[in-house]
C-alpha cells in the first residue's frame, strides 16, 4: 500500500499550481482578407478575472468584459453592448503563453489567437533606447528654397 500512495504524491506535485489568465493579451482575429488585431488585459480580483478589450483599428479602447469564465484551460469572455454579442472562446497552448479559439459575432465566427506579453508601460520602458549624447550637434535646418534664393 505505501508503494501506491508514494506513486500518486509525485502526480499531484507534477501538474503544479492552476495557471493564471491574468495579464497582457496581445492578437488578432483571422478575419477574411485581414487580421483585425486586439489587446486584452486580465486581472485577478478576489479570484474573479475581470478585463477590457481594445481594437485600434476600430478606435475602441478598454471597453470592459463580460462573462468572463475559465474552465481548467479554457477562456471565454464576450464584450457588451456591441450588435452581435461578440464572444471569444479559446484554450491554452501547453507552455501558458498563448491562446487559441474561436471568435463569433452576429452567427459568423472566426479563428483567434493571442499571446501573452508585457503591458504596453512596461513594454514601452523596456524598448525605450538608451540615449547618449555625442557632444556634436547637428547643423540647423537650411531650407533649400530659402538658400537657393
Amino acid at each position: 500500500m505505501k508503494a501506491v500512495c508514494l506513486l500518486l504524491v509525485p502526480a499531484l506535485v507534477a501538474q503544479g499550481p492552476a495557471r493564471s489568465f491574468a495579464g497582457h493579451w496581445t492578437g488578432a482575429i483571422q478575419i477574411p482578407g485581414q487580421e483585425l488585431a486586439f489587446d486584452v488585459d486580465l486581472a485577478d480580483s478576489a479570484g474573479t478575472l475581470k478585463g477590457d478589450i481594445s481594437i485600434p483599428v476600430q478606435r475602441l479602447a478598454n471597453l470592459p468584459l463580460a462573462q468572463v469564465a475559465v474552465r481548467g484551460d479554457s477562456l471565454s469572455f464576450a464584450i457588451p453592448g456591441i450588435p452581435g454579442n461578440p464572444t471569444f472562446h479559446g484554450a491554452r497552448s501547453s507552455d501558458g503563453k498563448a491562446v487559441a479559439g474561436q471568435f463569433t459575432q452576429a452567427a459568423q465566427s472566426f479563428a483567434f489567437a493571442m499571446q501573452i506579453g508585457a503591458a504596453p508601460a512596461a513594454a514601452a520602458r523596456q524598448a525605450r533606447p538608451r540615449l547618449r549624447h555625442s557632444g556634436a550637434f547637428p547643423r540647423p535646418f537650411e531650407c533649400r528654397v530659402c538658400r537657393d534664393r
